[in-house]
């Protein structure tokens, strides 16, 4: 089992050169919670696997909330059946862990840029 303010702590270390603020939250009841108060959210890096529900419900629901959000899945499984059903569900783009740092980081950055093309 990850320990969360291991993930917690990872992230925060990975996203500092980025200037972002980051908000966390170790489950589904929490992220509702810190999407509805913080309409400022940029982007939403998202495990598939949540206590209290399936990443991809929560997926959806935000998209249907924000269409323009960026959402990134992550998951520990690498199959095409899973990024898939992560598109379907309204994620834009996918990372399977152990997450490539580089990776993400371009990632996020590619879809950041891409949504201040859009507006």
């Amino acid at each position: 089992m990850e320990d969360i303010s291991e993930i917690r702590l990872y992230f925060e270390r990975l996203l500092e050169p980025t200037g972002a603020k980051t908000l966390f939250a170790h489950n589904a009841c929490v992220a509702r919670v810190l999407f509805k108060k913080h309409k400022d959210i940029t982007i939403v890096l998202l495990d598939i696997r949540l206590p209290n529900a399936d990443g991809y419900t929560i997926a959806a629901e935000f998209k249907r909330l924000r269409p323009d959000l960026p959402i990134i899945a992550q998951t520990a499984y690498a199959l095409q059946s899973k990024f898939n059903k992560s598109i379907e569900r309204g994620c834009d783009d996918y990372v399977t862990k152990p997450i490539d740092s580089h990776l993400l980081i371009k990632k996020i950055l590619s879809l950041i840029e891409k949504k201040s093309d859009n507006h």
